[in-house]
């Protein structure tokens, strides 16, 4: 037993120094900041040249554009022929010509609004060099416009039409208070991404080396000295922790943005479920334990495989995707019956049970069962895994049989000399 143990130690020293370069993860990160500071940089720059300035004829005293957008209205007071060539010289960006009433009927009648006939009609024009790409900012302010001079045809008081306008405030009382906003929210997806991430990370380096070391000689040797048990635990505690130590480089830019961004915009708030101290323990057991379910799945699916580009078994490894993808567009109910089934399940709760956590209510018992069963699932997987490793890692040219890789899953395969 402890020579197993050594033996495991070893090993996982070797895969995680094996993919694992403090160096490069250094020169990485520093790389991402820079980049993102040339990103932030490059940003600021487009938005203060983005800036649209425009005139305005025939708008009421009440017309106003929000002042955190990119459009400003020219205080420069002169006649419509004026603007006109402003526009056409690219002086101005563009003239918005507003006519209500008997002015309306100064444009042409194949030009005006909906309506004609009528005696009170409301147009707008506006005059543009090129298709403007920011019309999208201008069009809510023309139908505010549109609205508020309707409903003084009415006869409507200003009272009365300020209240009518005013946005509507809907108070949501709820029989339990979640306390679920919208960070919260974005937690729960960031939890979701990380669990994906680091499985897409591990993936890749179990994949080249498993069908790697199939094709080399030095593995006969390896098997000769090393139960396959041992060679696969150890491989998979090194690349995973490989993998961990990855997304932890990446994390650490992620938090060094956010610090970024606190210091050069609004103050970010901590989102309540990160407040929750109890949760972070949870959070950690789900991570580390949906990486070796889904590390041990991916193992036993790289043994069986002999080229990765050419065969048909690489869709498999896309299976862990499915229960992440259903967890994410099942969060609207977080505690409806098919989210609580895969809070559950090995493999899918890995991401389903912090996303309840975060977004609805679990009762402790879940919690346990929860672990129990994904520790179970572990435990169960890492069996098989080891054993289809052990029947598959020395073959080459032929895939093994789905009868054969059964056989060795359940331990009923003595042709191979490996499984102990």
């Amino acid at each position: 037993m402890n020579r197993s143990l050594s033996l495991i130690r070893i090993i996982a020293c070797w895969e995680f120094h094996r993919y694992f370069k403090l160096k490069d993860q250094v020169i990485g990160l520093v790389s991402m900041l820079l980049g993102g500071v040339v990103m932030f940089t490059a940003a600021r720059i487009a938005q203060s040249s983005d800036a649209v300035e425009i005139a305005v004829i025939g708008a009421s005293t009440s017309f106003s554009i929000p002042e955190n957008g990119d459009i400003s209205v020219s205080k420069e007071q002169t006649s419509e022929q004026e603007w006109q060539k402003k526009v056409a010289n690219k002086d101005i960006d563009g003239l918005l010509v507003i006519r209500s009433g008997a002015d309306s009927n100064a444009l042409p009648d194949s030009e005006a609004a909906p309506g004609n006939g009528q005696k009170n009609q409301w147009t707008a024009r506006l005059y543009v060099h090129r298709d403007p790409a920011w019309l999208d900012q201008l069009m809510p302010v023309i139908q505010a416009e549109r609205t508020r001079w309707e409903m003084e045809q009415e006869g409507l008081s200003a009272e009365t039409l300020a209240r009518v306008m005013a946005p509507v405030v809907v108070d949501v009382v709820t029989n339990v208070e979640s306390g679920v906003s919208k960070a919260d929210t974005l937690t729960a997806y960031a939890f979701l991404g990380a669990t994906l991430m680091t499985s897409w990370i591990a993936l890749a380096w179990i994949l080249t080396g498993i069908t790697g070391e199939k094709h080399q000689r030095v593995t006969e040797q390896i098997v000769s000295a090393v139960r396959p048990q041992v060679w696969i635990d150890g491989k998979l505690l090194g690349i995973t922790a490989a993998a961990v130590c990855s997304l932890a480089f990446l994390f650490v830019s992620g938090i060094v943005a956010l610090i970024f961004l606190a210091l050069t915009a609004e103050k970010l708030p901590l989102p309540g479920s990160l407040q929750r101290l109890e949760f972070l323990p949870l959070f950690v057991v789900f991570y580390l334990g949906g990486i070796l379910f889904w590390n041990y799945f991916y193992a036993a699916n790289a043994a069986i495989i002999n080229d990765p580009n050419t065969s048909s078994r690489s869709s498999l490894l896309f299976i862990p995707m499915f229960p992440m993808f259903a967890c994410a567009l099942a969060t609207n109910q977080p505690d409806g019956p098919f989210m609580k089934f895969l809070s559950l399940l090995p493999g899918s709760s890995v991401t389903a049970m912090p996303i309840r956590l975060v977004m609805g209510e679990v009762s402790p018992v879940e919690v346990l069962i929860s672990i129990l069963l994904l520790a179970a699932g572990i435990l169960l997987l890492r069996l098989a895994a080891g054993r289809i490793f052990a029947a598959g890692v020395l073959l080459q040219g032929k895939e093994p049989s789905w009868t054969d890789i059964i056989r060795s899953a359940l331990g009923n395969n003595r042709e191979s000399p490996f499984l102990q």
